[in-house]
């Protein structure tokens, strides 16, 4: 099965294929533009930009989105599903920063992967969940975006310090392995 994933993220693009090596399911990059829509719902991103890729991208093959937030609870949830639009304006630091005089740094990861098959019409969504905290320091080079500040439930290092760890646990890891179970 050959899905489009449409996201200008060539390290996502990059980690599903990773993570569903030996499957016979084959990931292609799309590239489309299309407005995201206000919602600090994950799911409703995910599930609404799928079906706009899809329309404009031409394609005919099934086409693949996924929305991931960073949830802050001392921050009341923020980013959330503004998560690539904050990080893309103000960065780890500017995170950190907003962070400084807060004691309770508890986070979560939530990714949404929405599949939208055209010979149904429909659409399926497959979520994953990873808690942790925001740490007081950017640290580690592996990763992107805010992998150097979010250090799993459980663990010393951030995402950032232990690739490999990430792998085995990540929100995004456990999206793909309930999709991988349908699919």
């Amino acid at each position: 099965m050959e899905i489009r994933f449409a996201t200008g993220n060539p390290h996502k693009v990059e980690e599903f294929q990773e993570e569903l090596e030996g499957e016979s399911i084959s990931i292609k990059q799309l590239e489309v533009d299309i407005d995201e829509i206000d919602s600090p719902d994950v799911e409703e991103v995910a599930e609404r930009k799928v079906v706009d890729s899809y329309m404009v991208s031409g394609v005919e093959e099934p086409v693949m989105v996924e929305d991931t937030g960073l949830y802050v609870e001392s921050l009341n949830g923020f980013p959330g599903a503004m998560s690539s639009f904050f990080f893309d304006r103000c960065g780890n630091e500017g995170l950190l920063k907003l962070l400084e005089e807060k004691e309770d740094r508890k986070a979560y990861f939530k990714t949404a992967i929405a599949i939208y098959y055209p010979e149904r019409d429909e659409v399926e969504t497959f979520t994953g969940v990873c808690e942790g905290r925001i740490s007081e320091e950017v640290r580690g080079e592996e990763g992107f975006g805010y992998d150097p500040v979010f250090i799993p439930e459980d663990h010393e290092k951030t995402f950032a310090e232990d690739k490999e760890y990430k792998m085995k646990v990540s929100h995004r890891k456990k999206a793909i392995e309930k999709m991988r179970k349908e699919l």
